[in-house]
């Protein structure tokens, strides 16, 4: 809550304070100035209404700045509202995401990375990419992928990486550069899938193509 109930109560007793301290020297200040009863009487009318303008003046000042605050949470809201939206569709994907900061340390999984890869999240956070490597590519293989990153803001293809146990498979990877509100490079977010099925298939018809199907010899 922007306005508490402690800090509504705080604030009604420094009103009470000071309205009893301004009723109270001004009145005091008037008696020994004037003498003249008439005169007194119109300054304490005036005394009144200067207070009741510095009233509502405090009044409008003390809820112009909570309309303010409210202004200002309200993008503060809706940005939570999205990151909530986003965690879910994040945990709840079935392709695998995992999210480095700008040196390249994983800093998230998701549930379908840990699903695909067999690596839980402890194993993985502050570690490289380069964990996963299968070692079917070549260096100037990683070398195009990052030129293009940094060309395009975005790398897409199919790469072979290794799961915990050791089992090399095929994934179709996208990967995009996420940069700060300045400008400069935050983040890595790579989004895979396991393909192992494709390429089995693929692998099977090709198979098939070439060889006749009851006797299994090449056509």
């Amino acid at each position: 809550m922007l306005f508490s109930y402690r800090g509504a109560r705080r604030a009604g007793l420094v009103y009470l304070l000071v309205s009893m301290l301004w009723v109270g020297l001004t009145q005091r200040v008037l008696i020994e100035f004037l003498d003249n009863p008439s005169e007194l009487n119109q300054w304490l009318q005036v005394r009144g209404y200067v207070w009741v303008a510095l009233s509502a003046l405090a009044i409008y000042l003390i809820c112009a700045r909570f309309a303010r605050a409210n202004l200002l949470a309200q993008p503060l809201k809706e940005n939570r509202e999205r990151l909530r939206q986003a965690a879910a569709v994040f945990d709840c994907t079935r392709e695998g995401v995992l999210v480095t900061d700008a040196r390249g340390l994983i800093v998230h999984v998701n549930r379908a990375f840990m699903a695909i890869t067999g690596y839980r999240r402890e194993d993985v956070m502050g570690q490289q990419p380069s964990l996963f490597k299968s070692g079917r590519h070549s260096s100037s293989f990683y070398q195009q992928m990052f030129q293009t990153l940094e060309r395009t803001g975005e790398w897409s293809g199919e790469i072979w990486n290794r799961r915990k146990s050791g089992e090399i498979y095929p994934q179709w990877q996208t990967i995009r550069v996420i940069h700060d509100d300045h400008g400069q490079l935050s983040h890595y977010v790579a989004v895979f899938s396991d393909i192992t099925a494709i390429k089995d298939s693929e692998h099977e018809l090709a198979h098939l193509a070439h060889h006749d199907p009851l006797t299994g010899l090449p056509n």
